[in-house]
């Protein structure tokens, strides 16, 4: 990948599949990449990470002829006037991870960026009409009381955005872990509400307003058609109910460290079991 001269790079970083219900972060990335104006620097190298058979290709028509998209993790740049933003997103790796987590370490070192900011989504048991809780991990208190962010002590399986997020932060590198909670009985469709809400943890940590397109209208809209499906059935606005009622009990996802934890195994477990 050609050398670029960055200036002062904060860099984003997003893997779609099982780090990302509802594809929240990989969505993120996207629309920041167009709404920013980020132009192509480079794609990682991944014919010795992916089963083709477990990861195809994708066949695309458009009106200037076919375009095969092959899995891959790219990397764009959206510049600044005080800071470049670096933009990566693609798909986990099938094969050899401590080896794919190492070359996408060793990437964002070189790039020698001021922070790292990795995105996920998890699927949660929490309601849709409160506000979208976010859970972090940092890689020093410092960053914490900037941020205002809280620890997240889970243990047990993480994907590539936990290795990546780990061998940075061994590295010494400046890195913050954001993941949003999305309801779960709303897995099969985009959460704008969700994208919303980290942009608008972006918007702090950037210092900087970010052009969030239609993105307030589509948050709204999604609220209100999960409104009216819930609203159908006696059953699940009955435990919609229940869903508000230990929300507000526990003071919103993330009151404490052991809520944090336990979402986010209820959230593995359900992703294993899947």
């Amino acid at each position: 990948m050609a050398e670029a001269m960055l200036n002062d790079p904060l860099v984003l970083v997003a893997f779609d599949g099982w780090n990302d219900a509802c594809s929240v972060a990989s969505r993120v990335i996207t629309h920041l990449g167009a709404h920013l104006g980020a132009d192509a620097f480079g794609i990682l190298p991944a014919d010795d990470y992916t089963d083709y058979q477990q990861s195809r290709p994708n066949l695309v028509r458009t009106p200037a002829g076919e375009l095969l998209n092959w899995p891959q993790v790219t990397v764009s740049v959206a510049p600044g006037r005080e800071r470049d933003l670096v933009l990566i997103s693609g798909p986990e790796p099938n094969l050899h991870w401590p080896r794919f987590a190492a070359v996408v370490c060793e990437f964002i070192i070189n790039l020698d960026p001021q922070l790292v900011v990795l995105l996920g989504a998890m699927l949660s048991d929490v309601p849709h009409t409160r506000p979208v809780p976010l859970v972090s991990s940092f890689s020093d208190q410092e960053l914490a009381d900037r941020f205002i962010l809280e620890r997240n002590d889970y243990e047990g399986p993480i994907g590539m955005t936990g290795l990546v997020t780990r061998g940075l932060i061994s590295s010494d590198i400046p890195t913050i872990s954001i993941w949003a909670g999305v309801p779960h009985y709303t897995a099969s469709q985009p959460n704008a509400k969700a994208e919303l809400a980290v942009l608008s943890k972006l918007e702090d940590i950037l210092r900087t307003d970010l052009e969030l397109g239609s993105l307030p209208d589509d948050a709204e809209a999604w609220e209100h058609s999960v409104d009216e499906l819930m609203a159908s059935d006696e059953s699940a606005r009955a435990y919609l109910d229940s869903l508000e009622q230990q929300f507000d009990a526990e003071g919103g996802l993330g009151a404490s460290g052991d809520s944090l934890a336990a979402e986010f195994q209820r959230y593995f477990r359900r992703r294993n079991s899947s």
